[in-house]
């Protein structure tokens, strides 16, 4: 005896012994998100771009959030924060993110549909806090794909760092753009 369930509920959908097409048979389904480490996010798959936030500055350090746009055709899904490289006109690397964790220490996993986006707050020191030459970062290169295997994703910056690598710059967790 087969159960039935309501026409088009798909309550009865894979309970099926032997294989068999069924015309009743019309599961709800519904997309499923890209769940870490599946379908990890790459550096082709995404735009950046680099936002003034002075609601998270302070007497000594400038407040960003480094926004991340899904601009592929495919979700995928995030953990942690990136690798973020200040570069100057030249592509040396002036600095990069510190092993300080801005944000909650345990992140957590999210994905991203085509164009939704994800941001990292992130806090760089004021060049003036300390004795040292400044120097221009022109570009800001954000590393997503796992290991830093990947390009990068490089969006224009206007930033004052230290030029002997002095300059603090801590970066949080990847969490949904508000």
């Amino acid at each position: 005896m087969r159960r039935r369930g309501r026409r088009g509920s798909g309550a009865h959908c894979g309970q099926r012994t032997r294989v068999e097409l069924d015309p009743d048979c019309n599961p709800q389904v519904e997309a499923a998100e890209p769940v870490w480490p599946n379908d990890r996010c790459q550096d082709e798959q995404l735009a950046a771009e680099l936002v003034e936030r002075p609601d998270l500055s302070t007497a000594t350090r400038e407040g960003l959030a480094i926004v991340l746009t899904n601009v592929s055709e495919q979700s995928c899904s995030y953990y942690g924060g990136p690798g973020v490289l200040l570069l100057g006109a030249d592509g040396t690397n002036l600095a990069s993110r510190d092993d300080k964790i801005l944000g909650p220490i345990e992140p957590e996993a999210g994905a991203l549909a085509p164009g939704e986006s994800a941001q990292v707050e992130a806090l760089l020191t004021y060049v003036v806090t300390y004795d040292c030459t400044p120097a221009k970062v022109t570009t800001i290169r954000v590393l997503v794909t796992s290991d830093g295997a990947g390009p990068g994703i490089d969006a224009p910056a206007d930033l004052q760092v230290c030029g002997d690598a002095w300059t603090d710059f801590t970066v949080g967790s990847l969490v949904p753009a508000s």
